[in-house]
């Protein structure tokens, strides 16, 4: 690929950083946010709409761009040695598409008006049908009408398919000769030869360095070479003096923030160190590029020593802030990357040697674009950047090896590949750093370069997704319960949002062409075909925003319902949660088919094929059909309500809660069982609850043969009076219920006042009746068996 789109990329994505670090300010970003709804929500004027969505100039000028497309096309060869005139024409075709995609699409009013009489006229007769003649006549006539006025959407059509075409030739081309730049060999840097013409090429660059450095209004003097040198050592100077201010700046506020007591002005402390970090030092170079272009000639190459300069500073002051603020060498307790103290300062030391590198790689590149460097210097002006780029990554990638493994001081926090991602920077190193030395010096910048780009857009997206997930947290302290759950899932969104920021901005350092970019972005925008309708990224937005306006508006009713209707009317719990329910499920169909009718979609075509799926579906959801119904009817007839005692299928337990689908019991063993609502209204229930809560329990009691009934009787009443739990009223039943092997059995017919509690009153009446038996003599008795041995002279160990 030309050299030229790395020092463009480079550029563009310190312009995309500088732009992140105003973000990261709370006062700069409410101030932007602000503008930018003002920007937004400012009166537009509105278009007026044509008829004819293509006038005819349109067409004419489709055509004269496809011809002059097909003549420069024609004109270049398939590797072309200049892509500038293919991009211009590229931008001007995508224009002409983008045109006509939008006339296609945009049918006239007169044709609306001919395509609704039409179906007012009703559906074609078929082969065995008639029609009166006026309607086939009126017909015959629109229909004719109507492919007039459809000429133009055709014709738009036309031309957009076209430019596809041709964009698509010149994509190709563009592609072939970039290929073709990446893998181009030039001479070994390390042949002796190319370093024996260096000091030559060198010497001559600087010579015509300072001849562009001479005043343009006509003066001789020249910058001396003290000046220039002067220069240099006061910018050298003065990135010095801001890394220093900067360290000693994040020392103390470290310290301060280690000693914070509350979570809020642990934040506050933290955008401070952020801001000043970036601010203080950013300040500093702005006063440096002040000085040097009080020095440095109002001229071309002056302005882009300044730029130059402008760039270092940047980069050098990002490096350093990104390296301190993963790693924060001062302060453990702020360090997003958990590594020792040593390993910290030596991964900050890194990061900004590699930041160091990007400079040298803009300054390689500035110099190769402003002077006639033969291929040979030029790879070897570029090779000790490229050494130095892979032994920095490798050794970045030994600081973070341990760490994925599992053996080091910590782990990153919620990531796990970071074995692979060590790995994959000690590859790109290992391979730049032999492509250069082969010749293929291209295709090493390509992966080295923008392996450090992308690694610093990581780095920036991991401390914008942590500083804002602190921030969620603080939040979440000091809310209610109710709220935290919505709060909890910011951090996805902050995820999400980053993730999109950051893929354009990679997609880009990775040389992906902005035009590809904005193709991208553009299907997204004018959606896609399938089948009969198109959908698009727009109508997948609007469809989710109003769905999501219609949930919360649901949740919304519910809340008041509940607050203020039901607490009125003191409906019980079970029935609230089935109406709250019903009111749910409800809403979310009226957000849904609103979704759908305000993304416009059109779902006429697929009513077939939904009838279809509807019957398998019915078939296959009968039961949860049934068991709808189900709760329907259990909420209208109530012959169960929550905190009732029941006994269905086998289970027993109270009603924890009904809705619409299944009901929820919880029983004495505080096992949650869930019953579907049909087996309760098929099947048998035994509801002991149902009118009150009392109900009866039995308790059997043996005694021996030869007891005096009546007082055994008499005992057992006693009992039943001295447990409070126990209804006197019917009174309690003691009778002879049979005749066992060791004793008879008698039982006890009481009514106790909560029936769910019938087995703690069981056990204490047969406590209390115990106790009594024991007093009164009257005896418990227990099973007694007699063994008879025959032959016992015979047993194996008798005497």
């Amino acid at each position: 690929m030309p050299t030229a789109a790395i020092a463009t990329r480079i550029r563009v994505i310190t312009a995309v950083l500088a732009a992140v670090f105003a973000a990261l300010i709370p006062l700069s970003a409410q101030a932007s946010a602000a503008k930018a709804v003002g920007e937004t929500t400012s009166p537009q004027p509105v278009p007026a709409i044509s008829a004819r969505p293509a006038p005819p100039t349109y067409l004419d000028l489709w055509s004269r761009h496809a011809v002059q497309a097909r003549q420069v096309l024609l004109a270049t060869p398939s590797v072309p040695e200049d892509i500038k005139p293919l991009e211009a024409m590229r931008k001007v075709l995508a224009a002409d598409r983008e045109q006509a995609f939008r006339a296609a699409q945009t049918p006239s009013v007169a044709l609306r008006i001919l395509e609704a009489q039409l179906a007012a006229l009703g559906p074609t007769p078929g082969k065995d049908q008639t029609e009166p003649a006026w309607a086939a006549d009126k017909r015959a006539e629109l229909e004719a009408q109507i492919k007039i006025a459809r000429a133009p959407l055709l014709e738009a059509q036309d031309a957009q398919v076209t430019a596809d075409v041709l964009i698509g030739e010149i994509d190709q081309r563009i592609t072939r000769k970039t290929s073709t730049d990446l893998f181009a060999r030039e001479p070994t840097p390390l042949s002796p030869v190319s370093w024996s013409r260096t000091p030559a090429e060198l010497a001559s660059a600087y010579a015509r360095l300072r001849q562009q450095l001479k005043p343009s209004d006509g003066r001789t003097e020249s910058p001396s070479t003290l000046g220039l040198l002067l220069t240099a050592m006061l910018a050298t100077v003065g990135l010095y003096v801001a890394i220093a201010v900067q360290r000693a700046f994040r020392v103390r506020l470290g310290g301060a923030l280690v000693r914070a007591q509350s979570r809020g002005g642990a934040i506050l402390l933290t955008f401070l160190l952020d801001v000043g970090t970036l601010i203080i030092p950013s300040a500093i170079v702005l006063i440096v590029v002040l000085v040097v272009m009080t020095r440095v000639p109002k001229v071309d190459a002056g302005y882009a020593i300044i730029s130059l300069v402008a760039t270092a500073g940047v980069l050098l002051t990002f490096a350093l802030w990104v390296g301190r603020s993963l790693f924060s060498p001062s302060t453990a307790e702020q360090r997003f990357i958990a590594v020792s103290d040593a390993a910290a300062r030596r991964a900050v030391l890194l990061v900004t040697l590699l930041g160091l590198a990007l400079v040298g790689e803009i300054a390689v590149e500035a110099a190769s674009q402003n002077y006639p460097f033969s291929p040979a210097v030029k790879a070897v002006l570029a090779f000790p950047v490229l050494v130095g780029s892979s032994i920095l990554l490798w050794l970045l990638a030994e600081i973070l090896s341990p760490l994925a493994r599992g053996d080091g001081a910590g782990e990153l926090r919620a990531i796990d590949v970071r074995l692979h991602i060590a790995w994959l920077i000690r590859l790109i190193g290992i391979g730049g750093l032999v492509a250069g030395a082969a010749g293929y010096v291209e295709l090493a910048r390509e992966f080295l370069m923008p392996t450090l780009l992308t690694l610093a857009v990581i780095g920036l997206g991991l401390l914008t997704f942590w500083r804002l997930t602190m921030i969620s947290n603080a939040v979440i302290e000091r809310t209610g319960t109710e709220s935290r759950h919505g709060i909890r899932l910011l951090p996805a969104l902050y995820a999400v949002v980053i993730a999109a920021v950051s893929i354009p901005v990679i997609a880009m350092v990775w040389a992906i062409r902005a035009a590809t970019i904005g193709d991208f972005f553009t299907t997204l925008r004018n959606g896609v075909a399938i089948g009969a309708f198109r959908i698009s990224a727009g109508d997948v937005l609007v469809f989710f925003a109003v769905f999501a306006i219609g949930y919360g508006v649901t949740k919304w009713i519910q809340r008041i319902i509940q607050l203020s209707l039901f607490r009125a009317l003191e409906l019980e719990r079970g029935v609230e949660s089935a109406l709250l329910t019903v009111i749910g499920y409800a809403g979310l169909l009226l957000s849904l088919l609103a979704a759908i009718v305000s993304a416009g979609l059109d779902l006429s075509s697929l009513a077939i094929v939904a009838g279809a799926l509807s019957v398998g579906a019915g078939l296959g959801l009968q039961g949860v059909v049934a068991n709808f119904v189900s709760g329907i009817i259990l909420l209208v007839e109530r012959p169960v309500r929550v905190g009732d005692w029941i006994e269905v299928g086998g289970f027993a337990g109270t009603v924890e809660k009904i809705s619409v689908r299944s009901t929820r019991l919880r029983t004495l063993a505080m096992d949650d069982v869930i019953i579907p609502n049909s087996e309760i209204i098929t099947g048998a229930v035994r509801n002991r609850t149902l009118a009150d809560r009392t109900g009866r329990t039995d308790l059997e009691v043996g005694v021996a043969y030869g007891t005096d009934l009546g007082r055994a009787f008499a005992a057992i009443t006693d009992a039943t009076r001295a447990v409070p739990a126990v209804v006197l009223e019917p009174p309690p039943l003691v009778v002879l219920d049979r005749f066992d092997d060791s004793a008879l059995v008698l039982k006890l017919l009481c009514v106790v006042e909560d029936v769910a509690a019938a087995p703690l009153v069981r056990s204490q009446l047969r406590m209390e009746i115990y106790r009594l038996f024991v007093e009164r003599g009257i005896t418990i008795p227990f099973p007694q068996r007699e063994v008879i041995l025959r032959n016992a002279s015979e047993a194996p160990f008798s005497a």
